[in-house]
């Protein structure tokens, strides 16, 4: 069964109406078009806008990569793929398979933009009560002030996110009572585009995992089997914008383990309740509060294809896990410079003539945070 992997990851900016990707993301889609090299067989395709170089995908072939048959969108027409596997479920995504003649086995549209929500997550959370003092869903600016003000007096800041999150892109940091005017318009346009913002304490962070998991379609009798695939360690700069994902540093104490994948588990539960199914992404945080380490079991859910799942495709593939007991396994990092000296580059250097920017790398000895 010939699969068809599309990258579209500015999936969550698909929900706007009349969304079409700008030349900046169609190209940052090109560049992440090989991170799939981590999971393909030869029989299968990836669209992608541009050929990847020879060489490069004579590397990747050496460190194990089956390399599959790239597909540009002109020669679409070419495919032979019976599965599509997108990032994230888009109408875009569905109206290709529909194209190519595709059975789609996929949850309801709907349904997909509800569970990425940060409503749903702030919705579960709250019931789960795991939800943070101060957390707020706020649909309108005269609400926003007070709950702005009030965790910028609880905690000393506070954060702003956009309801469907973009790994830490769009959101809005401070720490004073007030909104500057740059911010005051930027709230105005996430009001405008998604109709709600969450505001959040702004933590003192120790260190972030993500949990990865994968809710099977639902068999005869409705009931789908929920399966963890595994945890990594998140890896962001100061302002929560993605920087990779390590499996070293993720040791940590059992109840605190156990807290976040209960809750989670939980929350899964939830999510399969609506009618999703696929892979499933979610963060959590372990934070300092007055001197003593606290846990966020759920920071935020990404239901789709996450960078921590990617990681531990990489792994899998390269044989990371494996050697797990004999040294540290590391990570997967996104940066235009080696991380460390061992890096092993995982993207080409060049795509179409032109430098890529968002290079990905394995690296088994970079330090984490």
């Amino acid at each position: 069964m010939s699969r068809l992997f599309v990258g579209n990851f500015s999936f969550e900016q698909a929900q706007d109406a009349g969304f079409s990707p700008s030349r900046s993301i169609a190209r940052f889609e090109t560049e992440l078009a090989c991170i799939w090299l981590a999971m393909t067989r030869t029989d299968d395709e990836i669209l992608c806008a541009f050929p990847l170089p020879e060489d490069y995908l004579s590397a990747m072939q050496s460190l194990g990569c089956s390399l599959p048959k790239m597909i540009s969108p002109d020669s679409l027409s070419e495919s032979q793929a019976t599965e599509i596997v997108p990032w994230g479920w888009t109408p875009a995504v569905r109206k290709l398979a529909q194209r190519l003649n595709i059975a789609l086995q996929a949850p309801p549209q709907d349904v997909v933009w509800q569970v990425n929500s940060r409503i749903f997550s702030h919705e579960i959370s709250t019931e789960l009560q795991c939800a943070l003092p101060g957390e707020a869903i706020v649909t309108t600016l005269p609400k926003l002030m007070p709950v702005i003000q009030k965790n910028y007096q609880q905690s000393g800041g506070w954060i702003l996110k956009p309801n469907l999150g973009q790994a830490g892109r769009g959101q809005l940091r401070g720490n004073s009572p007030f909104l500057s005017e740059a911010q005051f318009g930027t709230v105005l346009h996430m009001l405008s585009r998604s109709k709600a913002v969450v505001v959040e304490p702004l933590l003192r962070r120790h260190f972030e995992v993500g949990c990865q998991w994968e809710i099977t379609p639902p068999d005869e009798s409705g009931h789908s089997q929920i399966n963890l695939l595994g945890m990594t360690r998140l890896l962001t700069d100061e302002q929560g914008r993605y920087q990779g994902n390590s499996l070293i540093g993720v040791e940590i104490s059992e109840p605190a383990r156990e807290n976040i994948l209960n809750t989670q588990r939980a929350a899964i539960e939830r999510i399969a309740a609506t009618g999703y199914f696929g892979p499933v992404g979610i963060d959590a945080m372990l934070y300092w509060n007055e001197g003593h380490l606290e846990v966020r079991p759920i920071q935020d859910i990404n239901a789709r294809w996450t960078m921590g799942r990617m990681t531990l495709e990489w792994a899998r593939r390269l044989g990371a896990l494996e050697r797990e007991t004999n040294g540290p396994p590391g990570g997967w990092f996104h940066s235009d410079q080696p991380p460390s000296p061992d890096a092993i580059p995982l993207s080409p250097v060049i795509i179409d003539q032109t430098p890529v920017r968002c290079r990905t790398w394995w690296a088994t000895a970079t330090p984490v945070e």
